[in-house]
């Protein structure tokens, strides 16, 4: 991954610099592919984009991207911009049927709720296996005769996670409604104080790092990596 995508990461989860990170709909050929390759199915946000071609590093998968206008695969499976409709036109403007010897694509668990495999199937001819919650495990599903277990199929969301997020919502917040904004900000500053503070009532490194991070924790919210380039096939 180039330090400017680093960079588009970053501005995606402070700005609405996201509502307009995008990639082309269509077929992508990640490292060395060919006609045994899965295909794998993703949204046209780049960010969901590049997280998954990072995941299938070694794999030379194809994957194909649905115009679900510049939005993450969970999101638009719920406003409908990833689904049936969508995935049976990409699989017939890219005639994926002359790319790939095999008649499966694997769909993002978090898409499922937007994607009917009967109805793709019939129209298509192409069976929808739906995969892991998360790219990182799509390898592993693959390995396993393209079977999730639990695991793969539980939602998790850390407090790491959790404070990823947070700049999405405290931004906003800002600026609309600053006092507001900045009196939960020190609202919850104060609490760290009380709750980090060391017997002699001085704050240590570790707990000035902890306090700093209590603020945005407060609230938090739910939205939406690359060794080598890919391109449209």
């Amino acid at each position: 991954m180039t330090r400017t995508d680093k960079w588009e990461h970053l501005k995606c989860r402070v700005s609405s610099f996201r509502n307009n990170y995008t990639v082309i709909p269509g077929l992508y050929a990640i490292w060395n592919p060919d006609a045994d390759s899965d295909v794998i199915v993703t949204a046209n946000y780049k960010y969901s984009f590049d997280i998954v071609r990072t995941a299938l590093k070694g794999l030379n998968p194809w994957v194909l991207v649905l115009d679900t206008k510049g939005i993450n695969v969970w999101c638009a499976a719920g406003k409908g911009t990833f689904g049936t409709e969508e995935l049976v036109k990409q699989i017939n403007i890219t005639s994926l049927k002359q790319v790939v010897n095999h008649k499966r694509v694997i769909v993002p668990q978090l898409g499922a709720v937007g994607v009917s495999g009967y109805k793709v199937s019939k129209a298509t001819g192409f069976n929808v296996y739906f995969g892991p919650v998360r790219a990182e495990d799509i390898r592993s599903f693959i390995e396993t005769g393209y079977k999730a277990g639990s695991d793969m199929r539980t939602i998790q969301f850390p407090i790491v996670e959790r404070i990823i997020l947070t700049p999405m919502e405290i931004n906003p917040a800002l600026k609309k409604f600053p006092l507001f904004a900045l009196i939960v900000f020190f609202t919850f500053f104060e609490l760290g104080r009380v709750f980090f503070k060391r017997d002699d009532g001085r704050l240590g490194e570790e707990d000035r790092v902890c306090v700093g991070l209590m603020g945005p924790v407060g609230r938090v919210g739910m939205a939406g990596n690359q060794p080598a380039s890919a391109s449209p096939a």
